[in-house]
């Protein structure tokens, strides 16, 4: 058989042989996808040094859809039946996105695709909910539901079933209370696997507290997203947290080994994505940072830069941002790194112009630009993501207490009510009974604008593994950013944070959290005031003065 170079054109018996094969699918599968142009360009390109390998890897694709075009393509009856089992509305898991402002700005122009694929195991349920996927990002959103571990009460339970990658939680639990029995370290994975034998490890999850999260994961090829995507989800373990002495005491962690998989198709639509290559440098004596490439999706924009000298990347105190055309800075949601350069993801950058990226280290400071034009990302620019619209926003507090199904706590005497704000709460309720629901409250003292935060769950900075005692304990071990103090208020349990401010107050701020017997109330100073340390102690004690039907009874008697 002759040899095929990059440069000859295609073979077109082979071409037609596809297009025949693919054109008889279309009864099923709908259109034959665009497939063909993306393989012609794999051939024909000519990339420095790897013209023999990228035509090994096109040939390959050529030969699976020919062979065995069912195998490999996603028919659209196959995907639309697995779509329609009862999915759960997305208004209704939309909100985990927000952490993230490119998928939540999807999310709200309703780019993620409702979908319902389940699998049970030791009865901990894992369901796909919905799914977006471009070149750059495969977002999976998910919720975990599952039976309090141990036949432990609702009540207990400090942190609801959720996957894990590891079980560190475990080990810290059993090193600060039994070290004899401690576990050895030990990772479990959490993969997305399609038809073509690509498999892809979560590069990030999140889940609040009501079971609802999302994994991404990275972005399959565009020739395997149009052909369609058989998926897998494995998921290798689940973990909750019990807490029966209540947040600031002693909590017993429940790790059950899955795996958990769940198949699933998908038929992804196409994405706009817009691919720069700026080789822009700055240089110093420290050594030349080049932008390289720049790669804009609607999931966020990706910067790819690298470096030559002795500057290390991935070390403590590095910064970077971007400066939009507008003169707006930009954080970036994260980035990889290393001695030879980063890759960088920030939110979707839209705006035609000239763009500024600065990185910081090691005491220097590089800027490269690049020009872009504009783009499309669902005609939504990026801005700061909303939080879910309030069940109430006003002044009058009867209304406002009538709303939450718990007994709030009013404005203390020698305090003006600026405003109260009424909104649901995924953090994990106290009580299976209670309405999740929590009230804000920004009230005007003595010594300036506090925000009060009451709500039916536990809200505590202290992680789901550790008692305070031993979180303090790790925090003063560890030169802390800021001091943890156990207290107790009016019979009433708490914890005070003084952590430090950055530029321009540069001075401390506090943060105090109570637990009454129905949940927990928080305060802290309003945001961008210029707070002096414990002035929210002072409030907490007008706030706690004659509330003593909240008192936890199995707490010591007043100090």
């Amino acid at each position: 058989m002759p040899q095929h170079h990059p440069d000859d054109p295609i073979d077109p018996m082979l071409e037609a042989r596809v297009t025949a094969r693919l054109a008889r699918l279309a009864d099923t599968a709908g259109p034959p996808p665009a497939i063909w142009p993306l393989l012609q360009a794999r051939l024909t390109a000519r990339p420095p040094r790897r013209r023999l390998r990228r035509w090994g890897a096109g040939a390959a694709a050529a030969l699976m859809l020919l062979t065995n075009p069912v195998a490999y393509l996603v028919p659209r009856v196959q995907w639309a039946v697995e779509a329609m089992g009862h999915p759960v509305p997305a208004a209704a898991w939309g909100g985990q996105l927000t952490a993230d402002p490119g998928l939540f700005g999807l999310w709200s122009a309703g780019a993620l695709a409702p979908l319902r694929a389940t699998t049970t195991r030791d009865g901990v349920t894992l369901t796909v909910l919905g799914t977006y996927f471009d070149a750059r990002s495969s977002v999976l959103v998910v919720s975990v539901h599952g039976p309090a571990p141990g036949g432990v009460p609702a009540g207990a339970v400090a942190q609801r079933w959720r996957p894990v990658s590891n079980n560190d939680d475990l080990v810290a639990w059993q090193t600060g209370s039994r070290p004899q029995s401690t576990p050895p370290f030990q990772q479990y994975l959490i993969t997305l696997s399609n038809q073509f034998g690509l498999t892809l490890p979560a590069q990030t999850w999140f889940f609040n507290g009501d079971g609802v999260g999302a994994f991404t994961f990275p972005g399959f090829p565009a020739w395997m997203r149009q052909a369609g995507l058989r998926l897998t989800l494995r998921v290798g373990a689940m973990e909750a947290v019990v807490a029966p002495e209540g947040p600031l005491g002693g909590k017993t962690v429940h790790l059950v080994p899955g795996p958990w998989t769940v198949a699933f198709s998908v038929i992804p639509p196409p994405e706009p994505n817009l691919t720069l290559s700026p080789d822009t440098q700055a240089s110093t004596p420290q050594g030349t940072l080049t932008l390289t490439q720049v790669q804009d999706v609607p999931s966020g924009s990706w910067m790819t830069v690298s470096s030559t000298g002795a500057v290390d990347w991935a070390a403590p105190g590095v910064r970077w941002s971007v400066t939009t055309p507008a003169g707006h800075t930009v954080s970036p949601l994260g980035w990889q790194a290393g001695t030879h350069g980063a890759t960088l993801r920030f939110p979707p950058l839209t705006a035609a112009g000239t763009y500024r990226l600065t990185g910081r280290a090691a005491g220097t400071q590089w800027t490269v630009s690049w020009t872009q034009p504009a783009w499309d990302a669902h005609g939504k620019p990026w801005q700061a993501p909303a939080a879910e619209p309030p069940i109430y926003q006003g002044t009058d507090w009867n209304r406002a207490t009538r709303l939450v199904g718990f007994p709030a706590l009013p404005p203390p005497a020698g305090t003006r009510l600026v405003e109260i704000t009424v909104a649901s709460t995924t953090t994990p309720l106290r009580s299976p009974d209670a309405v999740p629901r929590q009230l804000s409250m920004v009230l005007q003292t003595p010594d300036g604008p506090v925000q009060v935060i009451e709500s039916p769950a536990w809200l505590t900075p202290v992680p789901a593994a550790a008692t305070a005692a031993q979180f303090a304990a790790a925090l003063r071990a560890g030169s802390p950013p800021g001091r943890l103090q156990s207290l107790t208020l009016h019979g009433m349990p708490a914890q005070l944070w003084t952590l430090p401010e950055g530029p321009p107050t540069n001075g401390t701020t506090s943060l105090l959290d109570l637990y009454p017997t129905w949940g927990s109330i928080q305060l802290t100073p309003w945001p961008g005031h210029r707070a002096r340390s414990g002035e929210v102690l002072p409030t907490a004690q007008d706030l706690l003065q004659f509330a003593d039907a909240l008192t936890t009874p199995s707490v010591a008697a007043r100090p």
